[in-house]
């Protein structure tokens, strides 16, 4: 079950932290559906205080998460931030430079000071079709 979920947060907030703990990866991806079955659903962003009140939320449980298992000398753990309105507040302050959200810029530092590998997922390129690709 994912931080959001176990947080019971809406699935309009767009607060999501992706914690790998050296997991391998699996060994190959579904395939994509039809372009047929692709459906785009839009929705209204919350309100910037519901979003900032939901990702501190979630980046509260990483703290804790994180506080259990780092630092543990037997693992080689790595955390990944999705960098699409997550770490960065790419859809509240849109611009050439959009700023680190605080809630998650402390998980950052927390797990880079117990020794945690930083990764950022960029966003999903869109092809031309509008889809990810």
């Amino acid at each position: 079950m994912n931080l959001r979920a176990r947080a019971g947060l809406s699935t309009a907030a767009a607060a999501t932290v992706a914690l790998v703990l050296a997991a391998p990866a699996p060994a190959s991806a579904a395939p994509a559906p039809p372009a047929a079955a692709v459906q785009v659903r839009t929705q209204a962003l919350p309100p910037y205080q519901t979003w900032i009140a939901d990702v501190t939320a979630v980046a509260g449980q990483a703290a804790g998460y994180l506080d259990d298992v780092l630092p543990n000398p037997s693992l080689k753990p790595a955390v990944v931030f999705d960098i699409d309105n997550t770490a960065l507040q790419t859809t509240y302050r849109p611009g050439l430079t959009s700023p680190a959200t605080p809630p998650i810029l402390d998980i950052a530092r927390q797990a880079d000071a117990d020794g945690a590998a930083i990764f950022l997922s960029p966003p999903a390129r869109r092809s031309s079709a509008g889809r990810p690709s």
